[in-house]
């Protein structure tokens, strides 16, 4: 009897633990999946999910239940604004035109589009078909006169300077002639060398000693690579990255975005290598939720930097740290916004 009431505890013991196991299980994968994906349209807080605020407003107090609506606030007309819905704290301020580069308003900024600007008059907006205009350049002035206006798109086409062609055209002739010439009279010399060339060299190995004493003297690594091949491939990753036409873009209206396609260690690790304002950087990592530390330390450094050659930079540094992969989606952010942009115009 005793054997039997023995093994009938171990099995309902046995049972008891493997249901509170499961029950653990599933309420834990339960938690994880709601704290991983609230659906479109909503925002992470605390472990539950809140409705976005509308395009123009911004989150003044998180919903208090789950799935709930937040309390929004409007942006400030004419100073901030909000593009699109979101569970932003704060709203994006308005761009204000460069006219130290030749910028005018063309459209006022209102809570929900940012300011648009257009090239003054003399001046030009050096852009592609999908751009919008980030960059006005003066208008250039011919010493021959016009064969085409300066316009807000295009800079002038100046008549061309008929003796200078000529010359041109002269000079480039009697160098083919010359480089014939120098070819038919050293024909014989060049096949003779190559003929008594051997077929194999071998290169002399420096020993240790002379390698070194090479290097004393700036000769670099003689055995091997050299130096510069040796960087080749960080070259490589930062060299032409950026499109000219968008190192000076304004980037206010994109940092909501970026902040949602930047991992938070490739944020930080660019903000701290860009600004030098360390003690607020600590105080965003520490003081600010989670969902907003990226879009806070973004607008610290773009802020400090400003907006000339901002973009360039921003990239350059994130392929340094070997995420070039990140830096050409945020390209891909902004050239799509742009082509929006012109086809809402």
């Amino acid at each position: 009897m005793r054997i039997l009431l023995v093994i009938f505890l171990t099995v309902v013991v046995e049972c008891s633990l493997g249901t509170g196991l499961q029950n653990i299980r599933i309420n834990t994968l339960s938690r994880n999946k709601r704290e991983q994906d609230c659906g479109p349209g909503k925002y992470s807080i605390e472990e539950r999910c809140c409705v976005n605020c509308a395009a123009g407003e911004f989150v003044e107090h998180y919903c208090n239940e789950e799935n709930g609506k937040s309390t929004c606030k409007p942006c400030v007309e004419g100073k901030e604004y909000m593009a699109q819905p979101s569970g932003y704290t704060e709203c994006i301020r308005c761009t204000t035109c460069d006219a130290g580069h030749g910028q005018t308003e063309s459209s006022p900024c209102t809570v929900t589009q940012n300011t648009k600007c257009k090239c003054q008059e003399n001046f030009f907006c050096n852009k592609t078909q999908h751009m919008s205009c980030t960059k006005c350049l003066p208008c250039t002035k011919c010493e021959h006169g016009d064969a085409e206006a300066c316009t807000q798109e295009k800079d002038t086409i100046c008549k061309d300077n008929r003796s200078h062609i000529a010359i041109a055209v002269v000079g480039c002739i009697i160098g083919v002639i010359i480089i014939l010439t120098c070819v038919y009279l050293w024909k014989d010399r060049i096949v003779m060398i190559c003929r008594n060339k051997p077929r194999q060299q071998e290169r002399r190995k420096f020993t240790s000693k002379e390698d070194s004493e090479l290097k004393s003297v700036g000769y670099g690594p003689v055995n091997g690579t050299s130096e510069s091949n040796m960087n080749a491939n960080a070259v490589t990753n930062t060299m032409q990255l950026c499109p000219p036409r968008l190192e000076d873009i304004d980037l206010q209206p994109f940092l909501v975005v970026f902040a949602d396609k930047m991992q938070f260690k490739d944020v930080l690790y660019c903000v701290s290598t860009l600004s030098k304002q360390f003690n607020k950087i600590e105080d965003i990592k520490s003081n600010s939720k989670a969902e907003e530390r990226n879009y806070q330390l973004l607008k610290l450094w773009y802020f400090e930097h400003g907006k000339m050659g901002a973009f360039k930079v921003l990239l350059e540094t994130l392929a340094s740290h070997s995420n070039r992969r990140t830096a050409e989606i945020l390209i891909q952010t902004v050239e799509e916004q742009n082509k929006l942009t012109v086809a809402a115009q």
